[in-house]
């Protein structure tokens, strides 16, 4: 997991990082270190792990295509964007 993946899946949900700070119960700091690297995050493993929970939960896979990069999936079935109070076309 990277700081990159973090990064983009809360944009593809399109949360702020005080939406995911509440959501995931971790500081808005926290997240903010996370997501600051694109390798691996400097944080606990503890946060990390809640932080990957979390963003699962909203629907985000989080991947390793074949050649070894970083990715992730949003799956929009279970999508954050409806658990997080929004719809496709909210600004």
């Amino acid at each position: 997991m990277t700081g990159l993946q973090f990064r983009v899946a809360r944009l593809a949900l399109r949360l702020s990082v005080v939406e995911l700070a509440k959501a995931s119960s971790l500081g808005t700091s926290t997240i903010k270190r996370i997501e600051m690297t694109d390798g691996k995050p400097s944080a606990t493993a503890a946060n990390v792990i809640r932080l990957r929970e979390t963003l699962e939960g909203f629907g985000i896979e989080f991947i390793e295509a074949a050649d070894g990069a970083p990715g992730i999936v949003v799956r929009l079935e279970s999508s954050g964007i409806a658990k997080a109070g929004r719809t496709v076309g909210d600004d």
